[in-house]
């Protein structure tokens, strides 16, 4: 992960265990709270740009 990026973000584990099952599961789909964190991380691999942000996004 780029630290430097996102050194200013207070990430806890859990966001990163979501976006670590987001890889997983190979989706830019998160059910979250935390949107702040979310419109600023990147999904992990699969050419994806942003996450979608649930229920937020819908």
């Amino acid at each position: 992960m780029h630290r430097a990026r996102y050194a200013s973000l207070d990430l806890a584990l859990v966001d990163a265990v979501n976006v670590a099952l987001a890889a997983e599961y190979d989706t830019d789909a998160v059910l979250t709270r935390d949107i702040r964190d979310f419109r600023t991380v990147r999904p992990v691999g699969g050419g994806r740009t942003h996450f979608r942000i649930l229920p937020e996004d819908l």
